[in-house]
């Protein structure tokens, strides 16, 4: 009886924090699936998938990323109030004098890997007076930063953005 498909799984569990053995373990699962013609060999399909699996299971993931929490960092309005998600603002640069706050150095590392201008939507970030400051702006036509579903495929998006221009996936 020949063979028209087959499906390949592999899982790798690790650590949530490796410095922490008792804490949570994180298992990422991958599967694939192929429809074999009739001149393909199985074994072969099935050494192929498997060599991609590992590849993908081997790479970086998103828990390996810095994450970068927009929202959380202190952005200001021009009068020094905090600035609400989806409006104008500003945080401390890496040059400034007090440095930048707690959380932005993912930010940081993709604003200097980009040239100082990035767009993660809904905003665009820059920096401003020699790495000083670095502002976000609203992207015109962007959706709503408030909307929960929204704002976790966003997150998706910038997460995987972020990889891609880390230099960590291809």
């Amino acid at each position: 009886m020949p063979i028209s498909k087959i499906v390949v799984g592999r899982s790798r569990s690790k650590p949530s924090d490796p410095k922490d053995p008792g804490s949570e373990w994180t298992k990422i699962w991958c599967q694939l699936e192929a429809e074999l013609g009739p001149d393909e060999n199985p074994e072969e399909a099935k050494d192929y998938l498997e060599r991609m699996i590992g590849e993908w299971l081997e790479a970086p993931t998103a828990e390996a990323v810095p994450t970068i929490d927009i929202e959380a960092l202190p952005w200001m309005k021009r009068d020094k109030s905090p600035a609400k998600p989806g409006e104008w603002g500003w945080i401390l640069g890496p040059k400034s004098t007090a440095g930048p706050p707690k959380g932005a150095e993912p930010l940081i590392m993709l604003l200097d890997k980009e040239g100082g201008k990035v767009e993660l939507p809904p905003y665009e970030f820059t920096y401003s007076k020699d790495k000083a400051f670095i502002q976000r702006r609203p992207i015109k036509g962007s959706s709503n930063p408030n909307d929960p579903h929204e704002y976790m495929q966003r997150s998706l998006e910038n997460i995987h953005s972020a990889v891609t221009r880390m230099g960590l996936k291809k």
